[in-house]
C-alpha cells in the first residue's frame, strides 16, 4: 500500500498537507472536499513532513509532457540534488494521481529564506551546464520531458 497525500495552495501562499496510509483509509474517512485547489498524489520517495528548520516553504509543480514521466522523473532527481546542494530541505517528490493539468509531479522544499530561494532558483536555472543538458535531452528525444513548471515561494506549511 502507498501513502496518499492530498496537496494545495490555500490563499496563495499556505501549503497545505493530508496524508493517509492508503487508497482504503482515505475512502474510509470520507474527507471533505477542499475549497481551494488540491491533488491527490503518491510520494517517490521519503516524505519529511517534521523536524523541518527553514522558515520558507516552496511548491514546484512541474507539468510533463504525456509519455515523458520517466524522463521527467529522472530530471526532478538531478534538480533534486541541486537543490540540495543550494541549502534546500527537501520534503518530498510527488507524482499526481488526480488533479489538474496532468501528468504532473510536484516538489515541496523547505528553506532558510525566500531570498535564499530566490536566488538558487537564478543560480540553478542560469547554470551554462545544466541548460546544455537540458538541451542535449531534448535533442536526443525530440522533445521535452516537462512542457512548463511553476515555483511558489514565501510559503507556509499546514499539515491537516
Amino acid at each position: 500500500m502507498r501513502p496518499v497525500y492530498r496537496i494545495g495552495l490555500r490563499h496563495k501562499r499556505v501549503i497545505c498537507i493530508e496524508h493517509w496510509p492508503s487508497w482504503e483509509a482515505f475512502d474510509a474517512l470520507r474527507p471533505e472536499p477542499r475549497t481551494f485547489p488540491s491533488d491527490l498524489a503518491y510520494s517517490d520517495g521519503e516524505v519529511r513532513l517534521h523536524d523541518l528548520s527553514g522558515t520558507c516553504f516552496e511548491l514546484q509543480r512541474l507539468r510533463v509532457n504525456n509519455g515523458g514521466l520517466a524522463a521527467a522523473k529522472q530530471l526532478l532527481a538531478e534538480d533534486v540534488a541541486m537543490w540540495r546542494a543550494a541549502g534546500a530541505q527537501v520534503i518530498g517528490r510527488f507524482e499526481v494521481v488526480h488533479g489538474h493539468d496532468l501528468p504532473a509531479l510536484l516538489l515541496l522544499l523547505n528553506w532558510e529564506s525566500a531570498e535564499r530561494a530566490a536566488e538558487a532558483g537564478r543560480e540553478i536555472e542560469s547554470s551554462t551546464a545544466l541548460n546544455e543538458k537540458r538541451q542535449q535531452d531534448r535533442l536526443a528525444s525530440g522533445r521535452a520531458a516537462i512542457r512548463a513548471s511553476s515555483r511558489v515561494l514565501g510559503c507556509t506549511l499546514c499539515l491537516e
